[in-house]
């Protein structure tokens, strides 16, 4: 555990009103080998404003919820959690809309549990540029890619999460055409998102409708520094997607490219979505062929 008191992390604080300013949200499941990078990458940051910590876990089966409970004995004004007595991904819930409905602060911050902040500055940072540019309605900066073996334990490769992408101003559907926004550096404002979680469609991957959602509240800015470490773990939701593999996921995301464009009709996605659609038809044809699944190609 990081060795800060709650006084010593709040002495940079200035203003401190009722609310906290920034609110970090945190969604957690079986982390408990990576948790505590992630409350500490938390709890080092060095601001002029507060900020509270909203950790959710969906009862995990291993220590995390231990370790979240003696990390907001420690910091009890800072910390706040929601420790589920049931797993809600396993009824079909979705965990975070819940987290994001109890942020108090006028901006949010997320990171999940087996992610980390590695500057102390990042919230500084975003927040500063936020309020230079008070049309900005979500930031977020590069990271480094940590891959994982299957084992979950040892790091295979270190690479940047952006190679090419240039700081400035970034359009919605720049993020829907290329993967270009870890999730573990977004900073937004506090905005309603009942609109968009109240959509009957089940989103496979929920960060990129969210980031494009927030396109409607003002502009979004890519600050080209390194502030975290985004794990490529072996039971991640992208990795589960990609090793299943089957033409029942091809066709939920078939669904889904196609709902976004209908949903973000004002972003003009056709020619995104259109490429995205036929790469899935495509891997529909390659896993029937290997499957011998013919009736699969002339359907």
């Amino acid at each position: 555990m990081i060795n800060i008191t709650e006084k010593e992390l709040k002495s940079s604080w200035i203003n401190e009103g009722d609310k906290p300013l920034l609110s970090i949200c945190c969604i957690t499941y079986n982390h408990e080998n990576f948790i505590r990078d992630c409350l500490d990458g938390f709890l080092m940051q060095i601001t002029d404003f507060s900020f509270e910590i909203i950790i959710h876990d969906d009862k995990s089966t291993d220590k995390t919820k231990e370790i979240i409970l003696e990390y907001s004995k420690k910091f009890p004004n800072i910390i706040r959690t929601i420790l589920q007595e049931e797993n809600q991904y396993s009824q079909g819930k979705r965990v975070m809309p819940t987290v994001l409905a109890e942020a108090e602060g006028k901006y949010i911050a997320l990171c999940e549990g087996d992610d980390y902040w590695t500057d102390k500055n990042k919230l500084q940072l975003q927040i500063d540029k936020m309020r230079e540019d008070k049309d900005i309605s979500l930031t977020f900066t590069n990271s480094t890619n940590y891959f994982y073996d299957e084992s979950n334990t040892i790091v295979l490769k270190k690479t940047p999460f952006n190679r090419i992408l240039n700081e400035g101003f970034i359009e919605p559907r720049e993020i829907l055409r290329n993967w270009i926004v870890p999730t573990a550096t977004v900073v937004m404002k506090n905005v309603d998102l009942n609109d968009l979680f109240n959509e009957k469609i089940k989103f496979p991957v929920g960060d990129t409708p969210l980031f494009m959602y927030m396109g409607k509240f003002g502009k979004i800015y890519y600050i080209n520094k390194v502030t975290s470490v985004y794990r490529r773990l072996s039971s991640g939701m992208v990795k589960v997607y990609s090793k299943t593999n089957s033409i029942k996921q091809q066709e939920i995301f078939i669904v889904y490219y196609k709902y976004l464009e209908q949903y973000f009709s004002s972003y003009n996605l056709a020619k995104i979505t259109n490429r995205l659609v036929t790469d899935r038809y495509y891997k529909i044809i390659k896993i029937s062929i290997k499957n011998y699944h013919l009736i699969s190609i002339l359907l």
